[in-house]
């Protein structure tokens, strides 16, 4: 599979919200070549070094697709919602949530990564648009986008090529593993599953060995 960078962005760390708590969720478009490092694109940054960044956090990625559907529910917020907005780090035409894979590996621009987990939503989505049932929405669609580590630092711009290099997990796609973390009943063998899948971070590994554990009982 393979398609175009359209855009990258990054951000720096600003008030959000009423009460002017810190985040780097508004991003602006880079303009020429970035380099990608093990720790993200140069200059962007992070606010909350324990639930955003680090290795396994590295590199985000939003559907461009998936805005439409955000827009669809919301219309109010339909010239808000485009590309860059979510706090991703690129945009391409094409994927979605069915299409990448826990494990696949990316090559982006000169840049080899590789999907670690989903992207959880927090309070700074409703923020950042004014819209307290956005985040709820977002979550229970499973329209958070996803994660990569960077397996091999590089640089890239618009108009580069974003191709997968290969899958480890081509059954488990984002919108799978969604499905099963949120599920009121996931069957225990899927669970097991999910979290011996090559390539999933040990923060996610975590989580759903916690609902294991609460399946069993």
């Amino acid at each position: 599979m393979q398609t175009t960078i359209t855009n990258l962005y990054r951000g720096k760390t600003q008030p959000l919200g009423p009460h002017g708590k810190p985040s780097a969720i508004v991003k602006t478009t880079i303009s020429g070549p970035v380099s990608i490092t093990f720790a993200g694109l140069a200059g962007d940054e992070q606010a909350d070094l324990v639930n955003h960044g680090g290795p396994d956090k590295a590199v985000h990625q939003y559907s461009a697709l998936e805005y439409q559907q955000l827009a669809a529910a919301f219309p109010a917020l339909e010239s808000q919602l485009r590309p860059g907005t979510m706090g991703e780090n690129f945009s391409t035409p094409q994927l979605c949530a069915d299409d990448v894979c826990i494990g696949d590996i990316w090559q982006l621009g000169s840049a080899r990564l590789q999907v670690s987990e989903p992207r959880k939503p927090c309070w700074k989505i409703n923020a950042r648009f004014e819209e307290p049932a956005l985040v709820k929405f977002i979550d229970s669609q499973g329209l958070s986008g996803w994660y990569f580590r960077v397996l091999d630092e590089g640089t890239a711009n618009a108009g580069d090529t974003f191709q997968r290099l290969s899958q480890l997990n081509p059954d488990w796609s984002i919108a799978r593993f969604w499905q099963l973390y949120r599920s009121k009943t996931p069957a225990i063998a899927e669970l097991e599953a999910a979290i011996a899948l090559p390539g999933l971070s040990e923060l996610w590994q975590q989580k759903m060995t916690d609902i294991l554990s609460k399946q069993r009982g």
